[in-house]
């Protein structure tokens, strides 16, 4: 069972790489890409939790979603920013002249 496990996990993990990439390509957003990519990452980093439990792979799947949390924090944060630095909508910014 556990090589199976294994064997999924690294599906997954190839699934995660493709997968970003994909969505870095057709909508030209990183943090949409690396969304995708750090959830299905993470969902491999738990298959292999699943499998043969150690305090290695649990180490590892913590790790895991310590990233997927700051960097989503991260994305967030990054795009209030932008938001509020952004002109107000219907305002032409252009110089008159």
């Amino acid at each position: 069972m556990t090589v199976l496990l294994d064997a999924l996990a690294l599906l997954l993990t190839v699934a995660a790489l493709t997968s970003g990439a994909v969505v870095l390509a057709s909508t030209h957003r990183w943090a949409a890409a690396l969304a995708v990519f750090l959830d299905l990452l993470t969902a491999a980093g738990l298959l292999r939790l699943a499998g043969e439990p150690s305090y290695r792979r649990a180490l590892t799947a913590a790790l895991l979603l310590l990233i997927r949390r700051v960097v989503g924090l991260g994305l967030r944060q990054g795009a209030r920013a932008r938001a509020t630095t952004a002109a107000p909508a219907g305002r032409d910014t252009r110089a008159h002249g």
